[in-house]
């Protein structure tokens, strides 16, 4: 019988950390300003009670009010009733269930251990795993603030010895997105000093599905927060022997003598707004100004290294002491003023009210832009990423290379690190990223000469060995991978997609203001072209820079783009690569390898045969080739049978299906085996029914599938006009404007599917359904209907080309780089036990199932709070709770770190000369 129920995997976990983290982060605790918890539910309590359960049972509604209500009592007020608990004792307590301290660390530990089955699993095992979920929720520098004796800080460890070992044997990062490896702390910190600059605008956070009215009103917490957080601080550095409100009479006259008293009314208004969780009409751009009077900065500094970024949060000057975390140790020094207030009998509740507010902005910032588990799909991953660039802000190259080798594992055995940035469409901003790998490579590093001239190639006979430049400060090998960016554009962005699609770069209807030239993704193909122009002239140019730049990457939204739009792009930048590189071969120096390709596919989508497509169409569209990766390529490793019953209905556009039928169609007949002939039948009368509803005239799967190869071709794109040019109606071989097909089919009597024998379908009509696909706007809307699939009926189908196509991934080299934490989030996979990668690769042998090669990477490391080590430690923890022994988890962990080793991008370090010595005077051939 076939289930329709579309299930989801809840973890405990999860759940648990969001109900212990609720006083903190939320927003009905913001507005309602609670110090303390009381179990007799005192009107406060009361309150976040009522918020609470309205928003946890509507994302667990699996959940029962009493099961909730017990781990309530559990989680906020331990179990009894012994008065009213603080927030900072609550925080203690939250701590102490989730680690111990072991030495100079702390470690986690089970925070509600059990006497029946689990008492006899591995506990540490479990203990990091919930570590793991609560570090969701709130952020960890936070929960460790409290663990702090006599100015001593610890560290979590997070690791099993033995993978700490296996380490230290050298690993590789083969996936991670530079602009996300700044950790959460130096993100604050540059935060909180650029709050007083007057270029940070009222909705520069504003972002669709976020808190505060989807972000628009963080600006106006966020001003409060700092000016609270400012005072505080200097409040707690200064030991006054009165309460907050005392301290703020004594600064008065110091704060008007320096910056004006009507700073000082500005900042006395923003503490009454934040203390009483309220926002007054009071100007952002004011509040601004008294911020920058007050700390004395207008936040116009950029930090180049990770130790000045955090030098330019305000309160370092008062409480940093350059070893420690600023916020830890305000955090840890304001729960022990209002720990000793309370204890004495004379609480100060003006400044609990404060820090606790502003602890709850900063920790609703941390939660901002870490995604949110249990919602899955690419586009719910954009959103967050692109909070993540506007919260940062602009940044420099030196600083996201710094932070990306620190978060990778600079100092546990990191030994290749590539990152990922998007090409700029300016070739300076490129030379800024070679200048910024070259300075800071491992030993022998290639160097770049620090002025901005080219000196002119050097004689192709000067056998004179060049000088090489060294530095002796080892480090991993450094390699960046420029990646094109799917974006389906639109409103899809701002979270209010228009129907079927319009206004979108799909749609070719240039009064939509989108494609002004009338082609689906003509403009967003435009842009792409400037920053592939770009990037192939430096690695034409500039030949020795590819050396550092190793390889190209297609990612971001995979179904908003198809990929025949970014094929012509990947190969001219891979020609203008070779040619650079032939250049060199006569200077008689060494040869960079050839550039690699790496391409998000198989990630994200509706129907699984959607995702096998979109593998396939990446490997044979951008030609990959040994040495090649495919990121994530979740697809290949998920089970049909199992996918298809929690799937149940997957709705999906009409033309999807069409292309997704075509594909499958292709793939049976080419290789004439492994489908059965009700398969095949019901495949040509899908895409014959479909596609006459499409095109409004006979369509069959060969004419479809010729649409496909056409798109690929380059040249036929260009007779179109493709992307800016003008269209011209093609016109059939008999002269004869080609517009009543179907009156013709029907009076030759093919009306039934097919507007002409195979042999026959000539180059016009070829061209002809070109140019409808691209530019008609009634074959886009038609294309964009709804269909409701029932994929239960192709599992075998699924499940037999899932495994041919496992087979040619294997036989042609390619590996798979996998991302567990972002695999998690993303695909909503609730516990990585049911990771597809335990099929790609599995860890014991399975018949059937032959295993891929697989790499390891942290993908986004701020967006997804994770780390490279900590990723193997995650694979690891895992495996042993799936059953295996810690040796046999070692044993592939081990394979998969060697995988990613011989699998890199990235070069050794070679003897070379400067990287602007070698400058190609050849043209290079124009991208039209």
């Amino acid at each position: 019988m076939t289930s329709y129920a579309r299930t989801a995997s809840l973890p405990f976990d999860h759940l648990l950390a969001e109900l212990t983290a609720f006083p903190i982060v939320s927003e009905a605790a913001l507005t309602n300003p609670i110090t303390h918890l009381d179990p007799n539910m005192d009107p406060a309590t009361a309150g976040l009670w009522r918020a609470a359960e309205a928003e946890l049972l509507s994302a667990a509604p699996a959940m029962s009010l009493d099961e909730l209500v017990a781990m309530r009592d559990g989680a906020w007020f331990g179990g009894f009733n012994n008065g009213p608990r603080s927030l900072q004792k609550h925080l203690r307590c939250v701590t102490e269930l989730y680690v111990e301290e072991r030495g100079g660390v702390v470690v986690p530990r089970l925070p509600y251990p059990s006497s029946g089955p689990m008492a006899a699993t591995p506990m540490h095992a479990h203990a990091r795993r919930s570590w793991m979920w609560l570090t969701f929720a709130l952020p960890a520098d936070l929960l460790l603030a409290t663990k702090a004796v006599r100015g001593w800080i610890p560290e979590p460890d997070l690791f099993t010895p033995a993978v700490r070992d296996l380490l230290t044997q050298g690993f590789a990062e083969t996936h991670l997105h530079v602009g996300a490896a700044l950790d959460f702390g130096t993100l604050w910190a540059l935060l909180v000093a650029r709050l007083s600059d007057p270029g940070l605008k009222l909705g520069e956070l504003a972002a669709p599905g976020a808190v505060l009215a989807e972000g628009n009103e963080f600006t106006l917490w966020l001003i409060r927060a700092a000016i609270a957080r400012a005072l505080l601080g200097g409040f707690l550095a200064s030991n006054h022997p009165g309460p907050f409100l005392s301290y703020l009479r004594d600064l008065r006259t110091h704060v008007v003598r320096h910056a004006g008293a009507v700073n000082f009314a500005l900042a006395q208004s923003a503490l009454s707004d934040l203390a009483y969780g309220t926002i007054s009409k009071v100007p952002v751009a004011q509040l601004q100004g008294a911020y920058a009077a007050l700390v004395g900065t207008s936040g116009e500094r950029m930090a180049r290294k990770l130790s000045s970024a955090l030098t330019l949060d305000p309160l370092a000057r008062v409480l940093g002491d350059g070893r420690r975390s600023t916020e830890q140790i305000y955090v840890h020094e304001a729960c022990e003023y209002l720990d000793a207030r309370e204890n004495a009998g004379r609480p100060d509740q003006v400044a609990a009210q404060l820090f606790w507010q502003t602890v709850r902005v900063r920790t609703m910032v941390y939660r901002h832009l870490t995604q949110r588990p249990l919602t899955p799909g690419l586009p719910w991953f954009m959103r967050f990423y692109d909070r993540m660039v506007k919260t940062r802000g602009n940044v420099t190259e030196e600083l996201l290379v710094e932070a990306a080798a620190r978060t990778c594992g600079g100092d546990t055995g990191l030994t290749s690190l590539e990152m990922r940035a998007s090409p700029s469409a300016d070739i300076k901003d490129l030379v800024c990223w070679v200048r910024t790998l070259s300075k800071a490579g491992p030993r022998p590093a290639l160097t770049v000469a620090q002025d901005n001239t080219r000196p002119a190639a050097p004689d192709a006979q000067d056998d004179t060995p060049p000088a090489v430049a060294r530095t002796d400060r080892p480090g991993a090998e450094l390699a960046m991978v420029f990646h094109f960016l799917k974006q389906r554009g639109g409103e899809a962005k701002p979270g209010v997609p228009r129907v079927a699609g319009e206004g979108a770069n799909a749609d070719p209807d240039p009064n939509h203001n989108v494609n002004a030239s009338g082609f689906r993704f003509g403009w967003y193909y435009s842009e792409q072209r400037r920053a592939a122009s770009a990037l192939a002239r430096l690695l034409h140019q500039l030949p020795l820079a590819q050396f550092l730049v190793r390889g190209l990457d297609v990612c971001a939204d995979e179904l908003g783009v198809p990929m025949w739009v970014l094929r012509p792009l990947v190969m001219h930048v891979r020609r203008a690569a070779t040619e650079g590189a032939q250049y060199l071969r006569a200077f008689r120096g060494p040869q960079p390898d050839p550039l690699r390709t790496t391409v998000h596919a198989g990630e994200d989508f509706a129907h699984l045969l959607t995702g096998l497509r979109s593998i396939h169409e990446a490997v044979e569209l951008l030609e990959l080739r040994e040495g090649d990766r495919l990121g994530h390529a979740v697809a290949l490793g998920v089970e049909p049978h199992r996918w298809a019953q929690r799937a149940g209905r997957v709705a999906m556009p009409l033309q999807d299906r069409i292309m997704d039928l075509t594909w499958e169609w292709t793939w049976w007949t080419q290789r004439g085996q492994g489908a059965d002939a009700a398969r095949l039948a019901y495949v040509d009368r899908e895409i014959s029914m479909l596609g006459w509803e499409w095109f409004g005239r006979s369509i069959n799967p060969l004419h479809i599938e010729r649409l496909r190869h056409d798109l690929c071709d380059h040249a036929m794109l260009r007779a179109t006009g493709f992307p800016d040019g003008v269209t011209t109606r093609p016109r059939d071989t008999d002269g004869r404007d080609d517009t009543d097909d179907r009156d013709r089919d029907r009076a030759n009597g093919n009306g039934n599917g097919r507007d002409r024998p195979p042999g026959q379908d000539s180059l016009s009509r070829r061209r002809r359904r070109l140019v409808d696909y691209l530019t008609d706007r009634h074959v886009f809307r038609r294309g964009r209907r709804i269909l409701w699939v029932d994929p239960t009926a192709e599992a075998g189908a699924l499940a037999e080309i899932q495994t041919s196509l496992r087979a040619e991934i294997g036989r042609r080299g390619l590996a798979i780089e996998l991302n567990p934490t972002s695999n998690l989030l993303i695909a909503d996979l609730g516990d990585l036990r049911n990771h597809p990668l335990w099929r790609l690769s599995p860890p014991l042998p399975v018949e059937g199932l032959p295993p891929l090669a697989v790499t390891v990477g942290s993908d986004d490391p701020l967006v997804f709070n994770s780390n490279l080590a900590g990723e193997y430690q995650l694979l690891f923890d895992s495996l042993v709770l799936a059953g295996l022994t810690d040796s046999q988890a070692l044993d592939w962990l081990d394979k998969v770190r060697r995988t990613g080793l011989e699998r890199r991008f990235s070069m050794p370090p070679q003897p070379a000369r400067n990287v602007f010595d070698v400058v190609n005077p050849n043209n290079l051939t124009p991208l039209d």
